[in-house]
This record gives structure tokens, sequence and C-alpha cells, in this order.
């Protein structure tokens, strides 16, 4: 399977940048913000009423015992792990230089590597977890077993605020490919995992196919900003490379007990790696399993918080403190409806002043379909010359109207 390279994506902290693991070509990842839906495009039928265990959990944390070596966890989980491919029709990106924020600019067809993690099956398909960005906006899906043949995938739903997709695979194009020998990891408590605890990250690194690394678990619940969505994490020194998005963090008994998801970028830093709680993600899997369409409200942007440089003189210009520049509109979300335009920089949500993308998306969270909201924007007027643009003023308006669902997500 042909592994595809490309620029590590993710955003500056402190210096430095804290990527999602996805190996890509010119795919370019959840690039800003996308506030999140339980986007549902075929979910498993279930009674009313009925309870389901959609991820395999052990009894207890003593109902395994811890194996003997890092061969023998690998091989308790080798054949639930899987490697992903997947393309997109994506737009290209250019700098603005006075806010560094992107603006979009024609479309290229790029392919992208990550992981993914077998967590259930029934009698026609094998279902899958991953991070969402990893087949976010893909519009083909395949997986491998055997880092050879590739199986068709179909998108289940995912949601953009936890990071959580689920896709599946019919077992029959599985047996038409000659594919068999897969399994369905259990997964652990991940609230009963300690710093300092042995584990293991497998996934499809680098694109290069199914590889393992080893660690420890170096902190728990650390909070964490990718693409301005916070994660509640667990940090490990395991090297979480990209493609590794999506694979499994494995504990000494073979329990999956995290979904990798990032890691920090930098020369002065080592060994910090993300992944996603699997109490977490078992939660998420089962909302998306049983939701059949229910979703969230939505804003409807991608954007990026408000930071000038050094000495510039925003007062001049009539420019806020702090705010939300909106780099992209969906269409047909209330961002559209309501009169956003890309360049607004968002000062306020319902009277409560923002701050940064984090508060937006808190505020936004806490609103339901049919809510009345207003939002108090500076719009920037844009000299824009082949070689950027400079600001020429900004005018503060009121939009208002009421939010609305979106179904999107990938179209495979």
């Amino acid at each position: 399977m042909k592994a595809a390279y490309g620029k590590k994506i993710g955003r500056t902290i402190a210096g430095m940048a804290l990527s999602a693991a996805i190996a890509v070509g010119a795919f370019n990842v959840g690039y800003g913000m996308k506030e999140g839906v339980y986007e549902v495009k075929a979910a498993a039928a279930v009674t009313a009423g009925e309870e389901r265990e959609y991820v395999r959990t052990s009894l207890t944390s003593e109902a395994r015992q811890n194996l003997d070596s890092y061969s023998d966890v690998y091989k308790a989980v080798e054949n639930a792990v899987v490697s992903i491919s997947v393309s997109a029709q994506i737009q290209a990106q250019q700098q603005f230089s006075y806010f560094n924020m992107p603006w979009n600019q024609g479309g290229i067809v790029s392919q992208g590597e990550g992981s993914g993690v077998i967590f259930n099956e029934d009698a026609d398909s094998i279902y899958i977890v991953t991070n969402y960005h990893v087949v976010e906006g893909a519009t083909t899906c395949s997986i491998s077993l055997d880092d050879e043949t590739l199986v068709q995938a179909g998108y289940i739903g995912g949601d953009a605020i936890t990071d959580i997709a689920v896709i599946s695979v019919k077992k029959t194009d599985l047996a038409e490919a000659g594919v068999s020998g897969y399994s369905v990891a259990a997964f652990g408590d991940s609230d009963k995992m300690e710093i300092g605890d042995q584990v293991m990250a497998v996934g499809n690194a680098n694109g290069d196919g199914k590889s393992a690394t080893n660690g420890i678990v170096s902190a728990k619940d650390r909070q964490v900003s990718i693409d301005n969505t916070v994660y509640s994490a667990i940090q490990t020194n395991a090297a979480i490379n990209q493609g590794n998005s999506g694979g499994a963090l494995v504990n000494m008994r073979g329990e999956v007990i995290g979904i990798n998801a990032a890691k920090l970028s930098s020369s002065s830093v080592e060994g910090v790696g993300y992944a996603i709680p699997s109490n977490t993600v078992a939660e998420i899997v089962s909302h998306v399993m049983e939701s059949e369409g229910e979703q969230r409200p939505v804003l409807g942007i991608s954007g990026y918080t408000l930071e000038y440089g050094e000495g510039t003189d925003y007062t001049s210009l009539g420019l806020p403190e702090s705010g939300v520049i909106v780099a992209e509109i969906t269409d047909n979300t209330t961002a559209q409806y309501i009169g956003l335009k890309e360049g607004d920089i968002i000062v306020s949500f319902n009277g409560t002043a923002i701050k940064n993308m984090e508060r937006l998306k808190e505020l936004i969270e806490n609103t339901n379909t049919g809510d009345s909201v207003e939002i108090q924007v500076a719009r920037v007027t844009y000299n824009r010359t082949p070689f950027g643009s400079s600001v020429s003023g900004a005018q503060n308006i009121t939009l208002s109207g009421e939010m609305r669902t979106y179904s999107s997500g990938p179209s495979f």
C-alpha cells in the first residue's frame, strides 16, 4: 500500500505545533474549527429501550492478566487494527499577511493515510472507530488488515467535537478480497490507568503499514487544543507519528485504552503524544451507532482566535482587541443564513464576549436547534493584492437568526 507523505498539519502553541497524526499528501486535515455534529449516515437498528454494548470492554481491570512481553501485546491487537486510506477533493489555501489566516482558492484531489480499530461486528459488517479528522471531507475510504489488500469502507457517523468517527466494511467485500483473520478489540477502562503504566501505540505510522512503539502513560486528563477543539486526553511518550491517527493505545493486558490522535511537533519537544481515552470513545461510539440522524445545531464556520503581530495598531483601524476570525462559511448553515462572511471577526455571541475559539465553541454547544442567537461582528474591509492583504477599516454590525442543524461529513 503506497504511503502518502506530506507536511505536518497543526496550530502553533507556544512555539510548538500540535499536529494531528495523519499522513498526508496535500490533504488538509481539520484545518480550522468545524463545530461538530453527530453526523449519521446509516446507524445500526436498535429496538426502543434496548441497551447495547457497542464497544467490547473487559468486565473489570483485573479480568485480564498482564501479558509477558510487548510482542504478546502487539499480537493481542494486531488483527483488530487497520490501516485506512482516504481521498478527498479539497481547496488549496494561501495566507493573508495581516491576520495570518487562510483564504480558499482552487481545488485539488489528495490522499491521506490513517488508522482504525475494529470494535464490533454483526452478521453483515465489521465496525471500525477512527479519528474524525482522518475521514473528514473524504470522498473515498478503504481499509487494509495486511497492508496490501484494500477493501472499501462506508461511513456510519461521527462527532467532530470529540474527533471520533465510525466506519464499516461489509463482510462480503472482505470475503471477495480474500481477507480473513480479523478480530474485535477488547477495550479497557481508561480511568484505571495510572501515570507510569506501560503502553503501546499501534497504527499505520507514516502510511507505511502497521507498526508499534512502546512507552508509558505520561499524564492523565491532559487538556489539549487541536485546531481549536479542546480534548481531555491521555498523554504518552510512545511515538505517535503521522498516520497513527485513529490507531490503538494499548495497555499490557492487550486492551485498547485510547485512540491515538495527535502529537506535539517541535525541535525542543520529544515524546509528547495524545490519545482520546477509551471510556470517552465508548460513549461517543454508542451515541453515533444509536443516533439514527440525531444532530446538534451548528454555526457552520471554520475560524481562528484573533491574534495580532507585536506592535500592531489595531485600534486606529477600528478593530476589536479579541475575537474569532471567520475563515470559511459552510453552505446551508446558520452562519450563511444569518449573513456571516469570511473575514468577519466575531466579538460576542448572545451577549457573551468572545476571547477565543474555545469560548465560542462552548457557547455554540449550549444552544439547541431553533434557538434565537445574536452575534456581534466587526466586518473588516480588506485591500487585497496578489502579494497578500491589508486592512482599511471595520464596521460593527449585529446579525441574528435561529440555530440550524446540518448534515455534512464524509461522502463515501
